[in-house]
């Protein structure tokens, strides 16, 4: 695995797409910017080139754009066309090959929302949700904290209110972005005076790095930014509720995962859109070009923690970025050695 210096995304997107043309035999009909233009902002090395397309999975970190992120981005090459990696990445296949996932439940709007795995350990970390310490420890909305709010005298009453409250808050923010999209996101309440807006992070953060995509990938890319109100018909899409293991603790994820082809790629995205702690929330992004009877990805992932902020934030997103460099590299790896190639 090889590590290059950090550059904008969009540059990065238009020199896949040069990469894509140049080495692929695809027939993509989007708009191709000038040869030169792509050329002069292509940072592949030659050699970096074949890596990739010799089965080489080559990472890199990319523009961070606030002081909670961190973003990092992989490409390589693997044995699967565009269709069969889709549905490997809709139907879950992959999920329990991330060691941070415990387990994870498929969330079907014509169904009752998923029941919470929760152990007694689990509710025991849980605790401080009903005594008012939950701003600074739980990723939660100000109404969200009052829910929890409802003291039992026994740890038996303390637990049902725990897990009567997490799974209603969850079906909530679910239901809402199933509606509202990203700025139905409810913020996190950090103290008297402040919030974090994922909604927000989400909403600009599409504004502005998706830019690349709205000459070659015009569908896609108003799609995103108008969710849930602009979706085409060839958009696939799944919500998980997942049970995750962050820094020892357990931590409640929802996801949304999307795939749709448009101009002769497949293109990919999730998002968490609620997790309980530590992590604010991640978006994923992927671009798969047809390669032989394979393909080609270039995956991009943006984290956002207010672990990696404040005092030494240049030596925590160092460090940080680096652990999730190398998770992604492993699960990526894994992937392929046990689907990809087969």
């Amino acid at each position: 695995m090889m590590q290059k210096s950090s550059w904008h995304l969009a540059k990065k997107l238009t020199a896949l797409l040069l990469l894509a043309c140049t080495y692929l035999n695809s027939s993509t009909t989007y708009a191709n910017p000038n040869a030169d233009d792509l050329l002069s902002h292509l940072e592949f090395s030659e050699q970096e080139k074949q890596d990739i397309l010799s089965g080489q999975l080559i990472s890199s970190t990319v523009q961070e754009k606030t002081e909670q992120e961190l973003a990092v981005t992989l490409s390589f090459k693997f044995n699967k066309n565009l269709n069969q990696i889709r549905d490997i990445f809709m139907l879950g296949t992959v999920i329990h090959k991330n060691n941070d996932v415990i387990d994870y439940q498929f969330i079907d709007s014509a169904s009752d929302f998923p029941k919470l795995p929760l152990t007694k350990e689990n509710l025991r970390e849980m605790e401080p949700l009903l005594e008012h310490q939950a701003e600074n420890s739980f990723n939660l909305s100000a109404d969200e904290i009052s829910l929890f709010n409802a003291l039992g005298t026994t740890e038996e009453q303390r637990h049902a209110t725990i897990r009567k409250q997490l799974r209603s808050l969850l079906k909530s923010r679910y239901q809402a972005y199933r509606s509202g999209g990203f700025s139905a996101i409810a913020p996190y309440q950090r103290d008297n005076s402040q919030n974090y807006e994922l909604g927000n992070y989400f909403i600009h953060s599409h504004q502005s790095e998706f830019s690349a995509f709205s000459t070659s990938f015009p569908v896609f890319y108003a799609m995103l930014n108008n969710y849930p109100n602009n979706k085409p018909s060839n958009l696939q899409e799944r919500f998980i509720l997942l049970k995750l293991s962050i820094q020892g603790r357990p931590a409640f994820a929802l996801e949304h995962r999307i795939a749709m082809p448009e101009n002769g790629v497949m293109l990919v995205s999730s998002h968490y859109f609620y997790v309980s702690h530590t992590l604010n929330g991640q978006k994923f992004l992927g671009v798969l070009f047809p390669n032989d009877e394979g393909a080609l990805a270039v995956l991009l992932t943006r984290a956002t923690s207010d672990a990696v902020a404040g005092f030494a934030s240049s030596s925590k997103h160092f460090i940080g970025r680096k652990l999730l460099t190398n998770k992604l590299s492993e699960y990526y790896h894994s992937i392929r050695q046990s689907y990809m190639q087969q």
